[in-house]
């Protein structure tokens, strides 16, 4: 039967749905565009690599800025002494950089600064523990300090702005040789700043005599929490204009030194910067060591396989058994130096064992693979085989472990510094701020908060990348 003597009735319309079984749903992918595909749906992955990505910048190109900055700064006042005919000044001048520049009339200044009011348009800020005021006058920070009146110098000026019961204490404490209060003047316009502080030491040796004979060990006990309670509640200093006490009226931001100073005046947040360009380079320097030995070595030792394999992988064994530290410090002793070429010479004798390890594994369960066999037939060189089949087929866990190991690099940089075998003070490093900041914590706490801070930001970031690329590089979980 022909086709034009079938009825039309007998003719049946194909659905739209049986055609669209046909249809490619989604456009072809390679393995790297699909990695990236997935790395993308990874919302912690991708808060990393934006972290990362800011800090390289903030780092490496802020300190340019800052530099470019301090030397513009410089090259001024080189400028302004010539012009003044003071050469020998402008010879004698000269500018340390950022990080290490010293201003002890503004040490230990925080962030969040909580202001005295004087006038309508000024205030003031008490550095606790320094007994230091800064004039805050709309808005912005003096450069320096209020100078400090010297009691017997001005002691007619100051006895006459304070109050008797004021006056008798002063009294007091100059006639004991030592005494728990000690007192503060300055003069901001024509009124008189009176600040009475506590002297812990003094106080507690004076409580800790009112137990003296006590017999009784569990009354001694109790008499000693009392005078911890004591001195919990003892305002440790007080500011008072003629009789008036004064309290804080105001909170504002530290808009000239974003994260405070430390106790020498240096700006924390120009040390972060610089912190941040030291833990990136060891960073950037231990993942290149660990692709450049690491993926070579274990290469190599497993593609070759037989006693090459059995000596390089006991080389292996015998640097991993020595501890990082004891690397450290014969490093130190022979080039008689420590800093940033210390930390990397260390890293670059270590971190590359475990990526060894890691490609060695790789590479043996890859080279009985058939491409390799064919590769061997056609007469391709061990250099090409490995170059152009085994490593690129083992990328993924070698960007991997690349990833994880730039966190390790940093924490043993920073950790390094801390105890005092890494970079030396008076560079900034993470490391060293956070040291430096531990004599000090219970007063300035900021001092240690922000350089932790971005230890943990920055470890946090590339594990959270690390965790990321595993999972886009697993084709296992390829969807």
């Amino acid at each position: 039967m022909s086709v034009k003597k079938i009825p039309a009735e007998m003719w049946e319309r194909v659905p739209s749905e049986s055609m669209e079984k046909d249809v490619i749903a989604r456009p072809s992918l390679t393995y790297w565009q699909d990695a990236w595909r997935r790395l993308k749906q990874n919302k912690l992955a991708m808060l990393g690599l934006i972290v990362v990505v800011a800090l390289i910048i903030w780092g490496y190109f802020g300190t340019v800025v800052v530099e470019w900055k301090n030397n513009n700064e410089y090259e001024n006042e080189v400028e302004r002494l010539r012009a003044a005919g003071d050469d020998a000044a402008a010879d004698a001048l000269f500018v340390l950089q950022p990080e290490r520049k010293i201003n002890n009339g503004n040490a230990n200044l925080p962030s969040i600064l909580h202001l005295y009011k004087f006038d309508e348009d000024t205030y003031f800020y008490l550095i606790p523990y320094e007994f230091k005021i800064i004039l805050v006058e709309d808005g912005q920070i003096a450069d320096e300090p209020v100078p400090e009146m010297e009691y017997r110098r001005y002691k007619k000026e100051i006895n006459e702005a304070l109050t008797d019961e004021q006056f008798a204490s002063i009294e007091k404490y100059l006639t004991l040789p030592k005494a728990m209060h000690q007192f503060k003047f300055f003069q901001i316009e024509d009124k008189i700043v009176f600040v009475p502080y506590f002297y812990w030491k003094e106080a507690r040796v004076e409580f800790e005599k009112e137990i003296d004979d006590i017999e009784d060990e569990a009354k001694r006990e109790a008499a000693r929490d009392d005078i911890e309670n004591k001195l919990k509640e003892i305002q440790v200093y007080k500011v008072f204009i003629g009789d008036q006490e004064l309290e804080t009226s105001k909170t504002m931001l530290n808009n000239k030194y974003w994260f405070g100073t430390d106790q020498l005046g240096r700006d924390i947040y120009s040390r972060v910067m610089y912190g941040a360009r030291i833990s990136l380079t060891v960073a950037f320097v231990a993942t290149l060591v660990n692709f450049i030995i690491g993926v070579f070595y274990g290469g190599i030792s497993g593609y070759i396989g037989g006693t090459v394999d059995n000596v390089m992988m006991r080389i292996v064994d015998i640097i991993s058994t020595v501890p990082l530290l004891i690397y450290v410090i014969l490093i130190q002793v022979f080039f008689d130096q420590t800093g940033l070429f210390t930390i990397c010479l260390a890293l670059g004798i270590v971190f590359w064992v475990r990526m060894a390890r890691l490609v060695r594994g790789q590479i043996l369960s890859i080279k009985e693979q058939e491409y390799i066999l064919a590769a061997r037939t056609i007469g391709a060189s061990t250099g090409r085989i490995l170059s152009r089949h085994l490593i690129p087929n083992a990328m993924g866990p070698i960007i991997v472990s690349l990833a994880m190991s730039i966190p390790s690099a940093i924490f043993t940089e920073a950790f390094l510094s801390f105890i005092g075998i890494g970079i030396a003070v008076p560079v900034a490093s993470w490391g060293t701020m956070a040291q430096e900041a531990t004599q000090n914590l219970n007063a300035y706490p900021y001092q240690l908060f922000f350089p932790a801070l971005f230890i943990s930001a920055t470890v946090l970031a590339f594990n959270f990348l690390g965790d990321g690329l595993r999972d886009a590089l697993d084709p296992r979980l390829r969807k």
